[in-house]
């Protein structure tokens, strides 16, 4: 059975609902995220600096997971404040894209278990693909439901490109973790500095 629509969240002359209900509902999961990954840092029990360097590995790839997931905020904070309408449907790809999003704990975890092996990776770099297919979908339903928005619409251009740029360096760095792990990394940490910042029409 359908749910009920409260026809006070959306109107025809609106054009859609609000978005700050679904930013902060984001914000949180985003929080729950990036709590998760930093309670996968263990304290080594001995009080050896030879200890504590041996999990470089560990803190290396929070570091990195970290970063990724810190560049997706600031930019999907930014693009909810541009598009500021949203539908049923961008409800439902925001809910997509935090899903992949929050399986970064689980393949930096897998990542550092295994010390950067080659699967490890591969996967690693399967779910960022994922993740910035799915940011891309999202992004591409604000830029149409706010049309009337001519800065969202110049960046939505011009992000579309460097999106499938960085999908296409995620998916290739899956077949070429099981060839050189190293080049590998380097793949999936381009799309990175991509996003690394707004688009400077952004800052509004």
């Amino acid at each position: 059975m359908a749910p009920i629509q409260d026809p006070s969240t959306e109107t025809a002359s609106s054009g859609g609902m609000e978005s700050s209900r679904l930013e902060a509902f984001s914000d949180g999961v985003i929080a729950v995220i990036i709590t998760i990954m930093v309670l996968e840092l263990k304290a080594p029990e001995a009080d050896h600096a030879s200890e504590l360097f041996a999990r470089w590995h560990i803190f290396a790839s929070y570091a990195v997971s970290f970063t990724f997931v810190a560049i997706y905020w600031v930019n999907h904070h930014h693009l909810l404040h541009l598009g500021r309408r949203v539908g049923a449907a961008t409800l439902w790809l925001n809910i997509n894209w935090l899903f992949w999003l929050s399986l970064y704990p689980f393949v930096t975890s897998y990542v550092s278990d295994t010390k950067g092996a080659a699967l490890s990776v591969a996967c690693y770099a399967g779910v960022a693909a994922a993740t910035a297919f799915s940011y891309g979908l999202l992004a591409r339903n604000l830029s149409r439901r706010n049309e009337h928005v001519e800065v969202l619409a110049r960046i939505g251009r011009r992000r579309m490109l460097l999106n499938i740029a960085a999908i296409g360096m995620d998916l290739l760095a899956i077949p070429v973790a099981f060839v050189s792990v190293p080049a590998a990394l380097v793949l999936v940490a381009v799309p990175a500095l991509i996003y690394f910042m707004p688009a400077k029409a952004a800052e509004t």
